[in-house]
């Protein structure tokens, strides 16, 4: 009973410290590979936050088994546990970041001067005094009664910061989803993994602040303490795994519900074809739900793949089209502009407009062999490839046969 009592201990005390600064290793890694500025800030802000972590659990375990040295970390690590509560309410605002907006300073300031007033009134107070209120949990000094109020103030301070940074954090989310979206017919619902976080959040909270009412000699062996835990460890997974993955989407874009009487309305004006359109409409956006989002808020739609590319061309042949956009194309292939373009310059080394001319340059000489074909002008055969007017097939025949020119002349060049 004893040993087990020791391992659960010893478990429920490195367990945390080493997850919090493993996840804080990996977020410094993962700096390096930040896309965006903004990017880059969200992980400077989470490896500070599991710092933070990591040294405020070091502080209980100090504080528990070894008083004296508490005593010289008491302010640091009274800063700690305040400090963790800003950063993770920091994390949430640059998710929800509008442009130009900035993180108010006094959620720091607050903190700073906390533990700063502790750390100079403790030069004051003999050592002894400050060792007896740690080792005394709750017992005041009465002769050094403002002190000791201040000194044992931290666990209701604690509790004061979480629920006070709970509800923030709470109301700018329902805020952001209340205001997120990218048309007026679109509003927006948590995503799953932010909904989870903050269930997790919420209850690591509540046995967090458990843990103040449990004996000093229990702590680390009582069950409030195992789950406390483990609700802390799946919070880091939760919360770093998705930052790794720059699952920066805080919301899912969903239709705006339509009055009631607009329904009624829409009904008998809406001719039956019309509905269908609309109808295929809310098909096809439910479908771009599957996406992820950069820290700037930069929509991604899931990995754009050759097979994909090709197949959808192969079966739609879409530069038969003589008003082709690009922006046609990020429909049906579930990507975005960018990513798209990116893709076909990598993939074939040319741009779009290029790559469709190229395609109906080869529709042009397919068309011209077969028999039906044959005896039709070259201005006909340009219409049926794709192409907008024979200037535009003149156009692009002649900048590949330049381009062909310049690869036989390099080819030459390095021959010699």
């Amino acid at each position: 009973m004893i040993k087990s009592n020791i391992f659960l201990e010893t478990l429920s005390c490195l367990t945390p410290i080493i997850s919090a600064l493993l996840w804080a290793a990996i977020m410094a890694l993962a700096i390096k590979d930040s896309m965006t500025q903004k990017e880059e800030n969200i992980k400077h802000n989470i490896f500070w936050f599991f710092i933070g972590e990591a040294f405020g659990w070091i502080a209980i375990v100090v504080y528990t088994y070894w008083p004296v040295g508490f005593v010289y970390i008491n302010a640091v690590a009274y800063l700690s546990f305040l400090m963790r509560h800003v950063l993770f309410f920091r994390f949430i605002f640059l998710m929800t970041q509008k442009p130009r907006e900035r993180f108010p300073v006094v959620h720091y300031i607050i903190p700073l001067i906390i533990s700063g007033l502790l750390f100079v009134w403790s030069f004051f107070i003999p050592f002894d005094v400050q060792l007896k209120l740690v080792e005394g949990r709750g017992a005041i000094v009465s002769k050094y009664l403002l002190y000791s109020r201040m000194f044992l103030f931290k666990p209701l301070m604690h509790f004061i910061y979480s629920a006070v940074y709970l509800l923030l954090i709470t109301v700018r989310l329902w805020r952001y989803y209340n205001t997120s979206g990218h048309n007026k017919g679109t509003i927006g619902r948590p995503t799953p993994w932010i909904t989870l976080l903050m269930s997790f959040v919420s209850a690591y909270l509540i046995f967090a602040i458990s843990t103040f009412f449990v004996p000093r000699n229990l702590v680390f062996s009582s069950t409030i303490t195992i789950i406390t835990t483990i609700l802390l460890l799946v919070l880091y997974m939760i919360l770093g795994y998705n930052i790794i993955r720059r699952n920066f989407m805080l919301y899912i874009p969903i239709l705006a519900r339509i009055p009631i009487n607009q329904r009624k309305e829409t009904s008998v004006k809406t001719p039956f074809r019309e509905r269908k359109e609309t109808s295929k409409i809310k098909r096809k956006y439910k479908r771009r739900t599957k996406m992820i989002q950069t820290a700037d808020g930069e929509i991604i739609y899931k990995k754009l793949t050759q097979r994909k590319f090709e197949t959808y061309f192969n079966q739609n042949k879409p530069w038969l089209n003589p008003q082709l956009k690009i922006t046609d194309l990020l429909d049906p292939l579930a990507t975005n502009r960018s990513i798209l373009s990116k893709y076909i310059n990598q993939t074939y080394g040319m741009n779009f407009n290029r790559y469709i001319n190229r395609l109906r340059l080869e529709e042009v000489k397919r068309l011209h062999e077969l028999p039906n074909y044959s005896k039709l002008n070259i201005a006909k055969l340009a219409s049926l490839a794709g192409f907008a007017n024979l200037r535009n097939y003149t156009r692009a025949l002649k900048t590949e046969e330049e381009l062909e020119g310049r690869l036989v002349k390099q080819k030459k060049k390095n021959d010699e």
